[in-house]
C-alpha cells in the first residue's frame, strides 16, 4: 500500500484549527487554513521578533512619544508597564543602597530610573508587543470569570483538601515511624 503525503501550505485558521490536519493526506481531507502566510516558513514567524529586530525597533522608536493604538489594550499595557516600572524602581533602589558617594547614591539611580521608565514606556508601545498585549486583553475579556461566591466555595474546597491531605500524610508518617521504631528498635 502506498501512502501519498500531500504538502499543504501552512497558515492561520480563523476558527482555531491546528495549522495542518493530523490526517495529512491519508485518505482524509485536510483542514486548510483560512489565511496563508506565503512568506512565513512556519506560519508564526511574522509574530515573533528576533533579538536584533527587537533592539532595532526599540531604538528606532525610542525618541517618539506617540502611543501605538492608544485606546486598545490599555489595561494590559498599564499592568505590563507597572510591572516593568516596579522592577526598575527596585533595581534603582538597590543601586542607591550600595553606592558609596552622594553622586552614586542619588544621581545615578535617578538617571537609571528615568531611562528605565522611558524604555519601559517605549517597549509597551512597540507595534508588535502592543498588538500582543491588545490580543491578551481581548482574550481576557472573553473569559467567564467566576462569581465571588463561586470563588469562595472553590477556595474553601481546595483549602479543606490541602488540610486533609496534610493530616493524612502526617498520619502515614507517624504510623510508619512508629512501626519502624518497634521493628528495628531505632
Amino acid at each position: 500500500m502506498l501512502f501519498v503525503i500531500r504538502h499543504f501550505p501552512k497558515g492561520r485558521s480563523s476558527i482555531g484549527r491546528a495549522l495542518v490536519s493530523k490526517t495529512r493526506g491519508c485518505e482524509f481531507e485536510s483542514h486548510r487554513p483560512c489565511h496563508i502566510d506565503i512568506n512565513d516558513e512556519d506560519g508564526f514567524s511574522s509574530f515573533y521578533l528576533t533579538w536584533k529586530e527587537f533592539v532595532a525597533e526599540l531604538i528606532s522608536g525610542m525618541f517618539s512619544a506617540t502611543r501605538y493604538k492608544r485606546s486598545q489594550g490599555r489595561i494590559a499595557r498599564q499592568v505590563t508597564f507597572a510591572a516593568m516600572a516596579v522592577m526598575i524602581a527596585v533595581g534603582a533602589w538597590r543601586m542607591n543602597s550600595i553606592a558609596a558617594t552622594d553622586v552614586g547614591k542619588y544621581l545615578v539611580p535617578l538617571a537609571v530610573l528615568a531611562v528605565g521608565l522611558w524604555i519601559s514606556y517605549r517597549i509597551v508601545n512597540l507595534p508588535k508587543f502592543a498588538d500582543f498585549l491588545i490580543s491578551v486583553e481581548a482574550e481576557m475579556n472573553k473569559v467567564s470569570w467566576p462569581s465571588r461566591a463561586e470563588s469562595w466555595r472553590a477556595s474553601t474546597v481546595v483549602i479543606i483538601v490541602i488540610f486533609f491531605l496534610a493530616a493524612l500524610l502526617f498520619t502515614y508518617d507517624f504510623v510508619l515511624d512508629f512501626a519502624l521504631n518497634r521493628i528495628f528498635g531505632l
